[in-house]
């Protein structure tokens, strides 16, 4: 009897068969292996331009309104012909509400040139009217650091400005807990295509009696992941 109940005991035991720990232990670490963390995460910086709106003047109806194609095309044509082989055309054109048309490229080149020309005012035999964007694009931003706290904003501007007269935008670049640091970094945006490309090849830039740091402005990283991966 006791050897029935020793037997049973032992085929009911609550303790894993040997050999189930390591394979417990081996399903564990390649569930933990597996799994998606944040620190192999891949960051990526977006710099997107600013889009063009076109609006049509008149009332028009949906089958009076040129679709989005012809819009693109021509003035694809028209810059194409201002600007010869250097134009690379437009990579967005689409209808936002009625009688309003969003219309973008994604080369710099193209925008600061159409940025600072004149548009036509008619497409298709209809009246247009252009709005530009009120802000410059993080693209020709760049930054001056390591510039002395003892210096005033206005100090610092007038000593950018005797190197880039298409300079704009003065800030101070706020970091967190920036009270301790002795020294400011200041950004500020080009609107002239040569200075940008001069200022490209500068790695220091006179502030007083220094030459201190002057690097591309670089906006803040965007992380874009799938939920059910965390």
């Amino acid at each position: 009897m006791n050897n029935i109940s020793e037997h049973l005991s032992s085929n009911f035991s609550s303790e894993p068969p040997r050999g189930s720990s390591s394979v417990l232990a081996k399903q564990q670490q390649s569930t933990v292996d597996n799994r998606f963390t944040l620190v192999y995460l891949k960051r990526a910086i977006s710099n997107n331009l600013p889009c063009f709106y076109l609006q049509f003047e008149e009332d028009l109806t949906i089958d009076q309104l040129p679709s989005t194609t012809k819009v693109a095309t021509e003035l694809n044509q028209i810059f194409s012909n201002k600007w010869k082989s250097s134009f690379k055309g437009f990579t967005i054109c689409s209808l936002l509400e009625k009688n309003r048309f969003k219309i973008g490229t994604n080369d710099k080149i193209d925008y600061f040139n159409l940025i600072n020309t004149k548009w036509p005012d008619e497409i298709d035999n209809n009246v247009v009217k252009l709005n530009k964007s009120n802000y410059s694009p993080d693209y020709f931003a760049f930054v001056v650091r390591y510039v002395s706290s003892s210096m005033s904003k206005e100090q610092v501007i007038k000593y950018i400005y005797q190197a880039f007269h298409s300079a704009v935008q003065f800030t101070e670049i706020k970091y967190y807990k920036s009270n301790s640091r002795s020294m400011k970094d200041y950004r500020f945006v080009m609107t002239d295509l040569k200075e940008y490309y001069a200022a490209l090849r500068l790695e220091r830039i006179a502030i007083g009696n220094q030459l201190l740091p002057f690097t591309q402005f670089r906006s803040g990283y965007k992380l874009t992941y799938c939920t059910k991966c965390c």
